[in-house]
């Protein structure tokens, strides 16, 4: 009984242990590039620095509620971001703003949300220097 026990507290610590460990998917965030156009003209910027990443990552993760919106974004004549995360792993992932209302993850649908949120988010892609590379 006292051997039995020991092995089923035994695995107990060996499967909390395991849980705590990250996923073998699990990738960080290496890279982010921003893409939009600026009277006419083509500008992107690259993120390499934790601390401008973290800025951007945090804007996006404070987002709020999204929605389907009423009309379609598409239709609107306004500047559109294009927010490219590098992973660590290789992956990557888009994301769109438009009009300081409207947002998709790749080839999702768009959706709207706070607009107070996405103007925040958009006024730093704007004003945030590039890192050098």
């Amino acid at each position: 009984m006292k051997k039995w026990l020991c092995a089923v507290l035994a695995a107990a610590v060996l499967a909390g242990c395991a849980a705590k460990s990250p996923a073998p998917g699990s990738a960080v965030v290496s890279q982010i590039t921003v893409s939009y156009t600026d009277n006419g003209t083509q500008v992107s910027h690259h993120y390499t620095s934790q601390h401008k990443m973290r800025q951007i990552l945090n804007h996006f993760r404070t987002l709020g509620q999204k929605y389907k919106p009423v009309i379609d974004p598409d239709t609107l004549r306004t500047t559109i971001f294009e927010v490219r995360l590098f992973f660590s792993n290789g992956a990557e992932r888009i994301y769109y703003t438009r009009s300081d209302r409207y947002i998709r993850t790749d080839n999702g649908p768009w959706q709207q949300t706070d607009p107070q949120r996405l103007q925040a988010l958009n006024e730093l892609l704007l004003q945030l220097p590039p890192d050098k590379l």
